[in-house]
């Protein structure tokens, strides 16, 4: 027996089982996608927080790691190549921050043309991965195709707004950085660096893999093993919601390279399940309503119908 709880704005529709968990159906014109997950794939997620966090860890541990480096197998330039592929010219990459769509054979290294591209670690090697030769410094879901001079710009930065302040980077004009403080992505990348480095945290406990991967966790300020800022992070995730692209790059990661998948592209509601230790209908709460609204009664009651569709919450 499973009670619908009716989107706002309308959305995936939400549904809790008696026992609590949260079970997403898609639109229509997603569910028979193939890069739907497989149907028992979350069946030991159970709880919040803490055990939420546990059982998901449990999941998705212990992947696949792929090369960094160029060798005659298969390299994260190689993967990088299909991830990030422009869907409008797959011989091209398009680069994070800016979006631009450039020639993948443009790679560091291996070209004289004046502007290249490179591998983006969204969660910095500094801060907890430590170096390419280890399972998270080589981690596909944190791992993005870049401009060269943009990456360098970034830097080790946290993610955080930047409002008002910050100078735009002059290659990627929608984002910003206040230097020694911060960077913000243009919009278009929002939402998936906050599901990113949701993985990540998750994905990463101490002493399980390759590597002297300490524990990363996100926290509000960043520290040698701390990615920051998780509040901002968590307004990213429910303000900026997941793509076709976003949702079609996690399944190639699972299918084709590491064969696990990022939880919270699958399902958005986890990561205030999980780092806001809410409940699933808490966690649906946040993310359709505004803080505004939230302190409303009258808008988020469970009788309420604030889209006016018929439809109570």
């Amino acid at each position: 027996m499973f009670t619908e709880l009716s989107p706002f704005p309308r959305l995936p529709s939400l549904y809790l089982s008696a026992a609590g968990t949260l079970l997403l159906a898609l639109p229509p014109r997603l569910a028979a996608q193939a890069y739907d997950p497989p149907a028992a794939y979350y069946s030991t997620a159970s709880g919040t927080g803490p055990s939420l966090k546990a059982s998901l860890h449990a999941v998705i541990d212990r992947h696949i790691m792929i090369r960094y480096t160029s060798s005659s197998s298969l390299d994260v330039w190689d993967a990088l190549r299909i991830l990030d592929a422009d869907p409008a010219n797959p011989a091209n990459v398009l680069l994070l921050y800016s979006g631009v769509s450039r020639d993948n054979t443009h790679q560091e290294g291996s070209t004289s043309a004046p502007n290249t591209w490179n591998r983006e670690h969204v969660w910095p090697l500094s801060l907890g991965p430590d170096t390419t030769g280890t399972t998270a410094g080589t981690d596909l879901h944190h791992l993005f195709a870049c401009d060269t001079t943009v990456n360098a710009n970034r830097g080790n930065l946290p993610f955080d707004a930047l409002a008002p302040g910050g100078t735009p980077d002059p290659e990627a004009p929608e984002s910003r950085r206040s230097a020694g403080v911060a960077w913000e992505p243009r919009d278009a990348d929002k939402g998936r660096l906050a599901r990113a480095l949701f993985y990540m945290d998750v994905r990463y406990e101490p002493n399980d893999d390759t590597g002297n991967v300490p524990d990363l966790v996100l926290a509000a300020f960043t520290s040698s093993s701390q990615m920051a800022r998780l509040s901002t992070l968590l307004a990213w995730n429910r303000r900026f919601p997941i793509a076709d692209t976003e949702r079609l790059r996690n399944q190639r990661i699972y299918s084709t390279y590491q064969q696990n998948r990022n939880p919270f592209v699958d399902h958005p509601y986890y990561a205030d399940m999980v780092f806001a230790g809410t409940t699933a209908r808490g966690a649906w709460r946040n993310q359709k309503f505004t803080t505004a609204q939230l302190a409303t009664p009258a808008v988020i009651d469970d009788t309420a119908d604030p889209d006016a569709d018929g439809l109570p919450n």
